[in-house]
């Protein structure tokens, strides 16, 4: 009896450094010559076990289980690297935007021009032998240009009778036309110099407008807003759809006719805004007359192209039937 229970307290007994036992318990055959080995070797106890000479790292790459990779925290001072993350490999610089960029065309069109007009200014102003070196570059003379020299170049533009390539200016004769010229060089200041014309600056500039409009005798009379009625239209609707006077080579012709003439009204009659109108900014569907008449044609229109540099609207949508 007390070998049998030396005998269970030995089997009982394990060394501390094989308490994990599972890299041995799940060793697979790598090959048959291990077979063969296992079958010549005599039987080992648990007492008399050799411990494996394989490492854990071993053991894992042999039975093809991973451990999950997990990622360890962060340096400081070093950045995880996140495939997601888009390069700053942007090309463009915000100082090659013109300031002009996303205006009307007109409005570019008369900051050129008045942008040439500085240009020749100068070139006359350098001519007297007692000239200032600030006429020589216009750019630096725009820097330090003062009122007097504003009042007089409005001056000098309204005396202009021959433009690019000599051709012959109509001439200023609206007051208007001449604020709108103080206004192209106003953007011209603001471009060139990047600051703004000082408010005591800009009073005494108007001031002498003020002056040049008495001097040249320009025509101060604002242009006339006749109001247009929807009753002035139907009658002109009905005249170009029964008119015999006028021959149209096709039918819808007079319904185009008509359709123009309507969508003035929403355009405020501005001719670029009707042009740009695209199929995409009309609607038309046919509603049932409730008087059990014919169908009647319903045409949307959305405001979108009335105005284009007055910033974010409420997009209104006009029914015409």
């Amino acid at each position: 009896m007390s070998s049998a229970y030396a005998d269970i307290e030995l089997s009982d007994q394990a060394p501390e450094d094989d308490s994990d036992s599972s890299c041995v318990s799940f060793r697979p055959d790598c090959s048959d010559s291990d077979e063969s080995d296992a079958d010549s070797a005599p039987a080992s106890t648990a007492q008399t076990s050799p411990r494996p000479s394989w490492s854990s790292e071993q053991c894992e790459g042999v039975s093809g289980s991973s451990k999950p990779n997990v990622r360890g925290p962060v340096r400081s001072g070093v950045l995880p690297d996140f495939s997601d993350d888009p390069d700053d490999d942007t090309d463009e610089d915000i100082a090659n935007i013109p300031l002009d960029y996303g205006r009307s065309e007109k409005t570019k069109v008369r900051g050129v021009r008045i942008e040439q007009r500085w240009h020749k200014y100068c070139r006359v102003k350098v001519k007297p032998p007692n000239a200032l070196s600030k006429w020589n570059d216009p750019a630096e003379a725009l820097r330090q240009v003062t009122p007097n020299d504003v009042h007089r170049f409005l001056n000098y533009c309204l005396k202009l009778k021959y433009g690019e390539g000599g051709r012959h200016l109509k001439g200023t004769t609206k007051a208007s036309a001449l604020k709108a010229d103080w206004k192209s060089f106003r953007g011209y200041f603001r471009r060139t110099t990047r600051t703004r014309i000082s408010p005591e600056d800009s009073e005494e500039i108007n001031a002498g407008i003020r002056k040049l409009i008495d001097k040249f005798s320009l025509n101060q009379q604002e242009r006339g807003k006749e109001p247009v009625y929807v009753q002035d239209l139907t009658e002109l609707n009905e005249t170009i759809l029964r008119t015999q006077e006028r021959r149209f080579h096709f039918g819808y012709e007079r319904i185009q006719m008509c359709l123009f003439s309507m969508l003035g009204i929403y355009t405020v009659n501005r001719l670029s805004a009707l042009l740009s109108l695209q199929l995409k900014h009309l609607q038309f569907s046919i509603q049932k007359d409730p008087q059990g008449g014919p169908p009647v044609l319903l045409a949307e229109i959305r405001s979108e192209h009335t105005k284009q540099f007055l910033g974010s609207e409420a997009m209104y949508v006009y029914l015409i039937s």
